[in-house]
C-alpha cells in the first residue's frame, strides 16, 4: 500500500485501484493544491497542477487519507483539507439542488445544460422572467443562471447591480462562456425587405444592430423578456412581416423558419455571452484564495494613476485580468468591475486582498465571488 504523500512506484501506478474512492480525481487535485503538499510532504509556494498528479494517485489509494476524509483533522499541515470540505469553501454546484434558467431553447437554458452535463445531480427549473430567476436565488436559496456580459452588447448592468446591492448576500459560484449564433426567424414566406416588426431581448437587438440597420427604416423594435419570448410572440401572430431574433433551436421549436443566420455584429466564435451561476453566499469568506477565478468591484478615490497602480499590483500578484469595465457613479468617480484568473499562489492572492483593504487610494473593494469551474461551448457550423 502506498503511504500518504509518497510517490507511487511504477508497479503501483499500473496496478488497479482497490480502495474505495470517496472523491473524484479533480477534487483530489484541488485538495493537493490547497494543502500545498508535494509527495514528500513539504510545502511549496508555486507550481502547476501537473506537479501533483503522482501525489494525487497516492492519496486516492491511501487508507489513511480516506480516513482523514471521513474525519477531517485540524492540524496545521492539513487545515486546507478541512477548509475544502466546509460549507464556506466548496462549490455549491457539487450539492443537490435546483438551477433556475429562462425558458427552454433560450441561451440561458443552453448555458444551464452545460452545467448539468457536469453536475447531473442538479435539477433545472425554467422560469418566465429574469426576475423569477432572481427570486429562485434570493427567496428559495437555489442557484440561478444570470447573463452578465456580451462581447458586442456589453455588460448587463442591472444584473451586476443586483449582485452588488441585493439585501441577500450573494456570490458567483461558476461562469459560463457561451458562443452564440443569433438568427432571425419568421413565418413561412417572410421577406426581410418587408419586415415591419422585430422582437427580441434588448441585448439581442443590440447584438444585431448592423443587421437591423439594413432593414426598412420604418422598422419597429419590440423589447421582450427573453429571446424565446420574442419567438413566441411572432409564432402567435399572423404577420409574415414580423421576425424574432433568437437561436436556431428556439425558432425551429416554435414552428418558424430561419430567414437569416449568424446576424450578430460579432459572428461565430467572436459572439460570446458570459453567464454567472449565482447563489447565496451564506457565511463564506471572499475571496477564497485557493480558487482559480475571482471577480470584484473596486471604487477608487480620485487620484492620478490610481487605476494603473491597481493593475500593476494585480500583475505583481500573478493574476490574469480577464475582463474590466468602468462605470461613472457620482462626482467624477468611477467603479470598476474586474474578473481575474489566479496564476500565482494562495499567498500572492492574499497579498492582493490586503492591498485592496489597506490602500488609501481605494474607497471600497467588494469581492463578488471565487470559483473554480468555467464552462465553455462552441458554435456549430
Amino acid at each position: 500500500m502506498t503511504k500518504l504523500f509518497e510517490s507511487p512506484t511504477e508497479t503501483e501506478r499500473q496496478a488497479p485501484e482497490t480502495s474505495v474512492k470517496l472523491i473524484s480525481i479533480d477534487d483530489a487535485r484541488r485538495i493537493a493544491l490547497r494543502m500545498g503538499i508535494l509527495p514528500n510532504g513539504t510545502y511549496i509556494h508555486s507550481g502547476g497542477i501537473e506537479q501533483y498528479d503522482e501525489a494525487i494517485a497516492a492519496l486516492l489509494k491511501d487508507d489513511t487519507f480516506i480516513e482523514m476524509l471521513e474525519k477531517p483533522v485540524s492540524i496545521e499541515m492539513r487545515s486546507g483539507l478541512k477548509a475544502y470540505f466546509s460549507d464556506t469553501n466548496h462549490s455549491p454546484l457539487t450539492n443537490s439542488g435546483t438551477l433556475h434558467a429562462l425558458e427552454e431553447h433560450s441561451f440561458s437554458d443552453e448555458a444551464s445544460r452545460l452545467v448539468l452535463g457536469r453536475h447531473p445531480q442538479l435539477k433545472m427549473q425554467h422560469d418566465q422572467s429574469i426576475e423569477d430567476v432572481w427570486r429562485g436565488i434570493t427567496e428559495q436559496g437555489n442557484l440561478g443562471m444570470i447573463p452578465f456580459e456580451n462581447s458586442s452588447g456589453g455588460v448587463v448592468w442591472p444584473n451586476l447591480d443586483r449582485l452588488l446591492y441585493d439585501d441577500t448576500p450573494l456570490k458567483i459560484a461558476a461562469s459560463v462562456r457561451l458562443q452564440i449564433r443569433m438568427c432571425a426567424g419568421g413565418k413561412k414566406g417572410t421577406n426581410l425587405q418587408n419586415v415591419t416588426h422585430v422582437y427580441s431581448h434588448p441585448k439581442g437587438l443590440d447584438q444585431a444592430s448592423q443587421f437591423l440597420g439594413q432593414l426598412p427604416n420604418t422598422l419597429r423594435k419590440i423589447e421582450c423578456e427573453s429571446t424565446v419570448d420574442g419567438v413566441n410572440r411572432v409564432a402567435q401572430s399572423d404577420k409574415a412581416s414580423h421576425v424574432a431574433l433568437a437561436s436556431r433551436s428556439a425558432i425551429e421549436a416554435m414552428g418558424l423558419e430561419v430567414v437569416a443566420e449568424d446576424i450578430a455584429n460579432l459572428r461565430g466564435a467572436q459572439n460570446v455571452t458570459k453567464f454567472f451561476v449565482i447563489g447565496k453566499n451564506g457565511h463564506g469568506q471572499l475571496p477564497n484564495n485557493g480558487m482559480k477565478h475571482h471577480a470584484l468591484i473596486i471604487t477608487p478615490h480620485n487620484h492620478t494613476g490610481v487605476l494603473a497602480t491597481i493593475l500593476t499590483q494585480i500583475s505583481m500578484c500573478r493574476m490574469d485580468l480577464v475582463s474590466i469595465h468602468s462605470r461613472s457613479i457620482a462626482n467624477g468617480k468611477y467603479s470598476f468591475f474586474l474578473e481575474m484568473e489566479r496564476r500565482g499562489t494562495n499567498d500572492e492572492m492574499g497579498v492582493l486582498d490586503q492591498f485592496l483593504k489597506v490602500n488609501t487610494m481605494i474607497e471600497s473593494a467588494r469581492w463578488l465571488g471565487s470559483w473554480d469551474e468555467e464552462f465553455v461551448n462552441s458554435t456549430k457550423s
